[in-house]
């Protein structure tokens, strides 16, 4: 029965799972990668082909035109910042920290350096999303605080989702760039979550109305609901790239067996 109970205690079976893998061995397979980069841009309106994802990251740009090598640059560029975050989890709760926050930014901004984590300056009324925010002079003294409450997390005692949900929430309240504002809380949120051992939270990019207006309510309650779907999605997911590549094991051996 699927309720939040199970969830838990299908997350918990990951989480021991994965902390019990060496560090080299902590990576995401080429179809989630895909699909992160995929969703998580289309929630922002860019939009990636799947082959043109899958070209990128494999660097076959010959098989595409000249002109669309940027594009697979872009691409890169989000793998790239998917990479960096992986990494900071490994080291733990030091490094969910503001300066690699403010070297994210920098990295995703890298076509545009002196936007790069420079902190809003105005509390602007047009922006990309809706949510009320704070006011601008707030913001440093914000993100003090919520990189603080980061640390009052309690493995044993708090619901992750909950929690992540909260931290995504608040950090989109602060709104602490004018540029890239989800993607940066998106990528931080999944530090946060891979650091303590939890699978990345992929928001659909069907659920972007949802999305939008879970971070415009006034608590994370409809947020974390969003990111309940999202780690059940991830967990199928996983389970059926395992039933894949047992299949693939098990007719791979009958083969060899065949011709010997």
């Amino acid at each position: 029965m699927r309720n939040r109970a199970s969830l838990i205690e299908a997350l918990e079976r990951y989480r021991r799972k994965f902390l019990k893998q060496a560090q080299d061995e902590r990576y995401f397979s080429e179809r989630v990668l895909m699909a992160w980069i995929f969703h998580d841009n289309l929630l922002e309106g860019r939009t990636f082909k799947p082959e043109e994802i899958q070209i990128a990251i494999r660097n076959q740009d010959q098989q595409l035109p000249s002109y669309l090598r940027p594009l697979l640059e872009d691409i890169r560029q989000y793998e790239q910042a998917i990479e960096m975050i992986s990494t900071w989890a490994q080291d733990g709760q030091e490094a969910f920290s503001l300066d690699h926050l403010k070297e994210l930014h920098h990295h995703l901004m890298a076509q545009e350096p002196k936007e790069g984590a420079r902190i809003r300056k105005n509390s602007p009324v047009h922006r990309d999303y809706q949510q009320e925010i704070c006011h601008h002079r707030q913001v440093k003294t914000r993100l003090k605080l919520f990189f603080e409450e980061s640390q009052r997390f309690d493995v044993h005692s708090d619901d992750v989702l909950s929690f992540a949900a909260h931290l995504h929430h608040q950090l989109m309240y602060i709104y602490p760039y004018r540029r890239q504002p989800g993607i940066i809380a998106r990528l931080l949120t999944n530090q946060f979550l891979i650091m303590h051992g939890y699978p990345p939270m992929l928001i659909a990019s069907y659920e972007r109305g949802h999305y939008y207006d879970a971070l415009a309510s006034h608590d994370c309650s409809s947020l974390a609901q969003l990111f309940y779907q999202a780690a059940w999605r991830y967990l199928d997911s996983v389970d059926s790239e395992q039933v894949i590549k047992k299949k693939l094991s098990l007719t791979v051996s009958q083969q060899q067996v065949k011709s010997s």
